[in-house]
């Protein structure tokens, strides 16, 4: 795998704690951002319900979603955090607000 993809990520807020998190999928990789987008339009509901569900596996907590899309992700630019460098993103999902 090369260390810079076109991914999905999502931004979201574990609720138990309030802290931000940024989730990329290291095993979904796209040639281009058009394929990227194309595989999110037809999988967006899988793909949100995969992210709350991993979200309770792994860090004990639902998750409030911020933001989804496509990213081109740098996986050899470790920021501070411990997480890969987002270079572009391109958001396909954002909550409406009531």
């Amino acid at each position: 795998m090369s260390p810079i993809i076109i991914t999905i990520y999502a931004l979201a807020t574990l609720m138990s704690t309030g802290e931000p998190k940024e989730f990329f999928s290291q095993q979904l990789s796209f040639s281009t951002r058009e394929e990227c987008i194309a595989y999110f339009e037809t999988n967006q509901a899988e793909l949100l319900n995969g992210l709350m569900t991993y979200a309770r596996t792994a860090h004990d907590s639902q998750v409030e979603i911020k933001e989804s899309g496509c990213a081109l992700v740098d996986f050899t630019n470790y920021q501070i955090n411990g997480q890969p460098k987002i270079l572009q993103t391109h958001p396909m999902y954002q909550p409406t607000s009531a």
